[in-house]
C-alpha cells in the first residue's frame, strides 16, 4: 500500500481513506492528466487483485466538475 500511495504522489493525485471507502482526487488540465488518472484506476484495480480484495463496481462512481471547458472523460477499471 505504502508503494502506491506514493505512486499518487509522483502522479500528482490525492486519495482519501477511510475505513473501507476511498476517494482519489485529480485535477484534469489536458489529456495527459486523463491517462495520469486512469493508470492510477489500473494500479488500484491490480494491487486490489493483488491481495485478493474484490472492488465494488457497483459503487465506484466518477464525478466531474469544471467552469469553462468540459472534458470528455471516459474511465473504466480494468477487468
Amino acid at each position: 500500500m505504502e508503494t502506491m500511495l506514493k505512486c499518487f504522489v509522483c502522479l500528482s493525485s490525492e486519495i482519501f481513506l477511510y475505513a473501507d471507502d476511498s476517494k482519489i482526487y485529480k485535477v484534469i488540465r489536458n489529456q495527459s492528466d486523463q491517462q495520469k488518472l486512469h493508470t492510477i484506476l489500473n494500479m488500484i484495480k491490480s494491487w486490489s487483485d493483488e491481495w485478493l480484495l474484490r472492488l465494488n463496481i457497483d459503487k465506484c462512481k466518477c464525478v466531474s466538475y469544471c467552469i469553462k471547458h468540459p472534458t470528455d472523460t471516459g474511465y473504466r477499471i480494468m477487468d
